[in-house]
This record gives structure tokens, C-alpha cells and sequence, in this order.
């Protein structure tokens, strides 16, 4: 189960915390998250990812994609507090560099 919880920051600012499992399922309500996040005008999106205590290949594959659409729509957005199995999934499938800002 994900649990996706959002606090603006500042304006056209959002902080999205992310925790639970992060399967193909889960990356879908999350993208979905980031694109309402877009469509409000939002700049800029900090990621917290603390809480993610599973995450599979398939939901980096979607959120690689979230990424390029929130870049494409001229916001930016970031990881921040990326869990330990997160970092690690994200090493071993060789994309770490993707999620950082």
C-alpha cells in the first residue's frame, strides 16, 4: 500500500511524501500525483521518498517518465530523503544519477 501526502512550500512550490510500497500500481497513483501537481501551476516538486519501504524496476520505469514530463512542462523536481531500499534499487538498476536534482 502507498500513501502519497501532499504540503505546499512556498508559492508554485509542493512537497509530495511518499510512503510504503512503490510497485507499477503504487508509480501510477504517484505520477498521477505529480501531474495534478502540474496542472495547478506548480514550479517545483520535492519528492520525499523516506518512507518508501519497497520499490521494483517497473516503478522506476514510470517514474522515469514522470520526470521527463515534469521537465517538459518547465517544472522542476527533485528527491529528498530517498530510503535506503530506494537508493539501492535505484544503484543496482544503474539510475540514481536520474533522481537526483
Amino acid at each position: 500500500m502507498l500513501l502519497i501526502s501532499t504540503a505546499p512550500t512556498a508559492p508554485g512550490r509542493l512537497r509530495l511524501y511518499v510512503d510504503g510500497e512503490l510497485d507499477i500500481f503504487a508509480a501510477q497513483d504517484l505520477r498521477r500525483a505529480l501531474s495534478m501537481a502540474i496542472g495547478q501551476a506548480v514550479t517545483s516538486i520535492e519528492v520525499d521518498l523516506s518512507g518508501v519501504e519497497f520499490v521494483d524496476a517497473s516503478a522506476l520505469g514510470v517514474l522515469i517518465r514522470a520526470w521527463r514530463d515534469i521537465a517538459l512542462a518547465g517544472a522542476v523536481v527533485r528527491v529528498t530523503g530517498a530510503s535506503a531500499v530506494f537508493s539501492r534499487t535505484t544503484a543496482r538498476a544503474g539510475l540514481s544519477a536520474a533522481f537526483v536534482a
